[in-house]
């Protein structure tokens, strides 16, 4: 991939405006979050039981999540998913000079939870088979949920746990 570390690196371009702009958001929910819990709105309850070395956490909610919790939750999420496709389309500008507006439309950074669904949102839109370079392509399959057990099985490892790619994406971050 011919792109200018410097290009990518620079605080001034949309990725990292918009990381910080989730980085804002992240602060005003954690602020919600510390006043909701200092109102003692959430308390968990250790209980003992009768099976020996075994104890119980009950959960109990007093009162409602405020609204503006899941807002910001929200906004959090929708800068950070904002900053991978805006990535992807600096990354894709840098390769190839001027896009066309459907090319430009069609640089998002996927999610896929197998190997299949990546392949499929690669090359179902044809303008983005033709403008994502095969190291990009390479670079984005890296950071998908699929990667590690995918690489793991193309390389005759043994799988330890028998789940599938959809069970196992459950628990990867960008899911």
């Amino acid at each position: 991939m011919k792109v200018n570390s410097a290009y990518l690196l620079d605080p001034g371009q949309a990725w990292w405006l918009k990381c910080d702009h989730a980085n804002t958001h992240s602060g005003q929910l954690a602020a919600l979050c510390r006043d909701f819990r200092t109102r003692g709105a959430l308390e968990v309850v250790e209980r003992t039981t009768s099976r020996p070395g075994v104890t119980e956490f009950v959960f109990r909610q007093h009162e409602p999540f405020a609204p503006e919790i899941s807002l910001a939750v929200g906004d959090v999420l929708h800068a950070l998913r904002s900053a991978l496709d805006s990535l992807v389309y600096g990354i894709v500008l840098s390769e190839r000079g001027e896009l066309s507006e459907s090319e430009e439309r069609a640089c998002q950074f996927p999610i896929a939870a197998t190997p299949t669904m990546f392949d499929k949102f690669i090359t179902e839109r044809k303008v983005r088979d033709r403008i994502y370079s095969e190291p990009l392509r390479k670079a984005l399959s890296r950071a998908q949920p699929f990667y590690w057990r995918e690489f793991t099985r193309l390389n005759y490892l043994e799988i330890p746990v028998n789940e599938s790619y959809e069970d196992s994406a459950r628990n990867h971050p960008l899911c």
